[in-house]
């Protein structure tokens, strides 16, 4: 998997029943985060996609209490997203079994532990360097320590192929 060196293309997948209201906690830093600090934000001609998965089970986010940035954001309700996985440059994902089908894809991943029981994972995830924590979404305080993971990732393409090639090798996609 080739990893680029701007994100063009940052994944968004909460789980497939994740709540309007934890989409959008995570949407409104996440687009305020970009237009304020990624290089690409000073470019009138470029956008970054932000593609926001829901299962058929979510709400699609509210988009209008969403700044108005140089993001362009793209809402896909599809029962495989495999390719868009592929495609994208970076993923922001709860901390279900999806985010073992982006490390399978290699896609470099800040995980969010959006529910109790995804703390142990996320933990032994982490501690192997297959994704990034970005936080307990639960918890106060979480988006400082989101922004600071985002900004680390946009901004450096050698931690984004470490944990695509790291993330690869420990979920080998084969069950």
């Amino acid at each position: 998997r080739a990893i680029r060196e701007n994100v063009r293309t940052i994944f968004v997948t909460l789980g497939g029943s994740a709540c309007r209201q934890k989409q959008n906690a995570v949407l409104r830093p996440l687009t305020e985060i970009l237009h304020r600090y990624h290089p690409l934000a000073c470019d009138l001609q470029r956008k970054v996609d932000v593609v926001v998965g829901v299962g058929p089970f979510a709400e699609s986010p509210d988009t209008s209490r969403i700044p108005e940035t140089r993001c362009r954001l793209i809402i896909k309700n599809q029962p495989c997203m495999f390719y868009e996985m592929l495609n994208a440059d970076l993923a922001i994902s709860g901390g279900g079994q999806t985010v073992f089908e982006l490390l399978a894809t290699g896609t470099p991943t800040i995980a969010l532990q959006v529910a109790g029981n995804q703390a142990s994972n996320l933990r032994l995830l982490a501690e192997e360097k297959g994704l990034v924590l970005g936080g307990i979404l639960e918890k106060g305080g979480w988006e400082k320590v989101f922004a600071r993971q985002l900004l680390k990732l946009v901004n450096s393409p050698d931690i984004r192929r470490q944990l695509s090639w790291r993330g690869a090798e420990l979920v080998d996609g084969f069950g």
